[in-house]
């Protein structure tokens, strides 16, 4: 398969190809897969497979094609390839993913291409690993940050404002809140009064995050309303976003915030 996309070019065969690998990638789901096989999917025998015949700088390479749908089908390999892996995650950051693949944002993509930027930047950006996280390099945290910030403002879309606010739960905490990027704060706040429950969700998530993490950025969103709009929804006609709002305000008064513990009281 490497092979065949390395010296292909009919455009058709490399996106069959590149839709082939997205597919084979997680390997078969066989039921009572033993744990001990090859073939379990928490031992990522055809993800290694691939990734050792040199399909992760393939993919980067067929990003700077002129053909749309190769590029596409490209990132959500990539996104496939460093799902649930850090070490596959680890290799496409070290091939510099993050900043080839932002290179190809611009305001007029398309939404597909934009959708699947999004998810495979919050997979690098640690959505979907398990345990410890291997740090980024300070400028790529910068850099994403910067991207998913973007993506809040760009398009009303559930899935681009999801996938972008889970990838900012994992970076946000780790940037310096300045005056000039204060406003990824407020906007984070403000998802929480978006209409759809996977964008409140990821909103949540993200603030959560920065709750554990990063005491200033902790209280610029209590100053910015993060208390008084998480506590609307805890009449919210959703279980799970009222699950996850007690378990934000839960948070918030395990470090000391006595306006929480009144909230909770009234509700």
């Amino acid at each position: 398969m490497a092979t065949l996309l390395g010296n292909c070019d009919d455009p058709h065969i490399v996106w069959e190809c590149l839709k082939a690998i997205t597919l084979i990638i997680p390997g078969p789901r066989i039921a009572n897969t033993p744990e001990d096989s090859i073939f379990h999917p928490k031992k990522y025998y055809f993800r290694a497979l691939l990734a050792k015949e040199g399909i992760i700088p393939i993919c980067l390479k067929m990003l700077g094609t002129k053909w749309l749908e190769i590029k596409k089908q490209a990132i959500l390999a990539l996104g496939m390839m460093a799902h649930s892996c850090i070490d596959v995650r680890d290799i496409i950051i070290g091939l510099d993913g993050i900043n080839t693949i932002i290179s190809l944002v611009h305001e007029d993509m398309d939404m597909d291409t934009a959708r699947a930027i999004a998810w495979t930047l919050s997979i690098l950006a640690g959505v979907t690993i398990k345990g410890q996280i291997s740090p980024i390099e300070e400028s790529q945290v910068l850099t994403l940050v910067k991207i998913f910030s973007w993506f809040l403002y760009w398009r009303d879309d559930i899935e681009i404002l999801t996938h972008s606010l889970l990838g900012l739960s994992y970076v946000m905490p780790l940037v310096e809140l300045k005056i000039e990027n204060k406003d990824v704060w407020e906007r984070v706040v403000k998802m929480l009064t978006h209409n759809g429950n996977y964008v409140k969700r990821a909103a949540l998530n993200c603030l959560g995050s920065i709750a554990r993490s990063n005491s200033m950025q902790c209280q610029y969103i209590i100053e910015n309303n993060a208390i008084g709009l998480a506590s609307e929804l805890l009449n919210y006609n959703n279980t799970q976003i009222r699950s996850e709002v007690c378990e934000f305000i839960s948070i918030l008064a395990n470090q000391g915030y006595t306006n929480v513990k009144n909230i909770e009281l009234v509700h």
